[in-house]
């Protein structure tokens, strides 16, 4: 039996879900560590793997391994190279249960938003944040994530409230996520829905497939992406090139969206 341990980055263990997956039809039981919500929900939604919460000794630490890491490619293929498994890979598909699903129907078709990206390389500006919110409300307009209170309008505020759990429920009722290069874009992808995504300086060709219906938007510009190669004193003009009217545009054709799109303004 292997034994892995990420605790870090909702993100990075979605896209590390097929690897493991792979290792264990290979080579046989697979066991990751990681955080108590995270595992209790990946169980219910992802077979082959074993999740737990509690740490054991000899697990390899894939935080360690890549907490340096500048990224180079897709993140599935970096964990590949660390784990030593050969592609190619699927990405991680969620079948949502109908009794998850049953309990967000009152929010089924909103547009979801999740504002919060963890990190301030990754974050859109406030003012536009505010912007894009009041144009959505009323479509209605969902707001989730951990923190609220900062006035954004919504219809719906949940931050705070949702469990991952409840996340993906909400994410597979939806009719669109707009987000950052986040959790939730990841947690998006995994269950089918159209997604907006806000770049900075990652190439998104590094976190998201061909195949995964996300339009993203990302500045044209002589240092973007710099792939964590920062050389803007932690100013991230690339974010301030984005604005809410390009976002609301594609949210108009977002049923259109087949696949991954990269548009650079």
């Amino acid at each position: 039996m292997r034994r892995f341990r990420r605790l870090h980055g909702l993100g990075n263990i979605i896209m590390l879900l097929p690897v493991l997956r792979k290792l264990s039809e290979s080579t046989g039981p697979v066991v990751l560590e990681t955080r108590r919500e995270w595992a209790e929900v990946l169980s219910s939604l992802v077979t082959g793997i074993e999740f737990t919460d509690e740490a054991a000794e000899g697990a390899l630490n894939l935080d360690a391994l890549t907490g340096g890491l500048r990224p180079t490619g897709h993140r599935t293929d970096e964990f590949a190279g660390i784990v030593g498994v050969g592609g190619p890979f699927e990405p991680a598909v969620f079948n949502v249960p109908e009794a998850w699903r049953e309990e967000f129907h009152d929010y089924k078709g909103s547009v979801v938003l999740a504002p919060e990206a963890g990190h301030d390389a990754r974050q859109w500006p406030r003012e536009k944040l505010g912007v894009l919110a009041d144009r959505l409300k009323g479509s209605p307009l969902v707001l989730t994530g951990l923190e609220g209170g900062d006035g954004l309008p919504s219809d719906h505020d949940l931050r705070g409230r949702l469990s991952i759990r409840d996340l993906i429920a909400l994410l597979s009722v939806a009719r669109a996520l707009v987000t950052m290069d986040s959790g939730a874009l990841h947690l998006a992808m995994s269950v089918g829905l159209p997604s907006i995504a806000i770049f900075s300086g990652i190439d998104p060709a590094f976190r998201i497939r061909p195949d995964q219906r996300v339009s993203v938007l990302q500045a044209d510009m002589d240092c973007c992406p710099c792939n964590k190669r920062e050389s803007c004193n932690e100013l991230y003009p690339c974010l301030a090139r984005i604005e809410p009217e390009l976002v609301l545009g594609k949210l108009g054709e977002i049923e259109k969206l087949q696949g991954r799109e990269i548009i650079r303004v």
